[in-house]
């Protein structure tokens, strides 16, 4: 078959328009699909801010209003939005606010232990904390999670 490649140029002229047409062909999907990727990131972080924008409207709402029990059952829900592995409302010093009250009654049953608070599952960075308390501005940051997988990070500061 090399041989008859060799005396045709025919052959020779369609083997190079083949392997032309080939690597235009890859070089197109490859830039398509990073556009893609691109824009997949985009609209993912616009919907996890405006997701961090509503809780962050709910709760200034909630804590105009002085209803603790309410924050709390708030706090609650955002913490089960799917798609999220962790949602906490921090503390200026770091700790988590709006914890139910561990000696408030617990009406599931009188036999069950009292269960410990579980450790959360993804731990923010102390120094964009301060960061974005000093800034007053929004900190996202990427890391690496603990599973390995690239974790995003959003610290929001309430004002005052």
């Amino acid at each position: 078959m090399f041989t008859y490649l060799r005396r045709s140029i025919g052959l020779k002229i369609l083997a190079v328009v083949g392997v032309t047409g080939l690597a235009t062909l890859f070089s197109l999907g490859f830039l398509f699909i990073t556009a893609m990727e691109r824009n997949l990131l985009e609209e993912n972080a616009t919907a996890i801010g405006k997701t961090a924008d509503s809780a962050v409207r709910g709760l200034k709402a909630i804590m105009l209003s002085g209803y603790t029990d309410v924050a709390t059952a708030y706090a609650g829900t955002l913490k089960k939005t799917e798609g999220m592995v962790a949602f906490r409302i921090l503390k200026v010093d770091g700790e988590e606010a709006f914890q139910p009250d561990p000696d408030a009654e617990d009406d599931t049953s009188d036999d069950a232990a009292p269960s410990e608070p579980e450790p959360p599952p993804h731990p923010f960075q102390e120094a964009h904390l301060k960061q974005a308390i000093a800034s007053e501005k929004a900190i996202t940051y990427q890391e690496i999670g603990t599973g390995g997988e690239p974790m995003k990070t959003t610290l929001i500061p309430l004002l005052n």
